[in-house]
């Protein structure tokens, strides 16, 4: 995860509580490489992860990406 993750990643999403204000998680490059090394997401099971993906733009070695499943959806931009 260290060697294909950008150090200036900038991941955010909301996490939404029953009866709580909404909050904003925000994940740096070193954050997400700590939770895959620890396991974080490897227990869910394959009908929440299987994903749907649709190639929004492709220019040269750029790409924007948008990512579905049951768990969330994900935009993102991929550089070769």
């Amino acid at each position: 995860m260290e060697e294909i993750v950008h150090p200036m990643l900038a991941k955010c999403g909301p996490i939404i509580r029953p009866e709580k204000d909404i909050e904003l998680n925000d994940m740096s490059a070193l954050k997400l490489v700590q939770a895959t090394e620890v396991g974080v997401g490897s227990s869910a099971p394959d009908s929440l992860v299987q994903k749907d993906i649709t190639v929004l733009s492709l220019n040269s070695d750029i790409a924007s990406v948008k990512v579905d499943s049951k768990l969330l959806t994900e935009c993102l931009h991929l550089i070769k």
